[in-house]
């Protein structure tokens, strides 16, 4: 048995990793690339979700302009709703 700095002792045959001197680190160093990507990301995310959006509350101006009712426009939101579907589907399809 050793004694370390602080006066307990420590049996030195059976050493883990974590020990109470040796802490693991609160942050990563991720490469740029990373960081970068995640940002854009980030951007993306919100890009997407305003544009995704803004369907809605466009949607009477839109209506009005192609002399259409807005009941039968509904259509928009299902089409678009499938083609995200078709596109996820898609992107799993490449990755198996």
């Amino acid at each position: 048995m050793e004694t370390q700095h602080d006066g307990h002792e420590s049996d030195t045959t059976n050493s883990s990793p974590l020990t109470l001197e040796t802490k693991p680190p609160l942050t990563r160093n991720y490469p740029p690339a990373s960081l970068l990507a995640t940002v854009i990301l980030c951007y993306l995310f919100v890009a997407f979700g305003s544009a995704f959006s803004i369907i809605g509350v466009t949607l009477p101006k839109i209506a009005e302009r192609t002399s259409m009712k807005i009941d039968s426009m509904g259509l928009i939101f299902t089409l678009r709703g499938l083609g995200m579907v078709i596109g996820i589907l898609d992107l799993f399809a490449d990755h198996c």
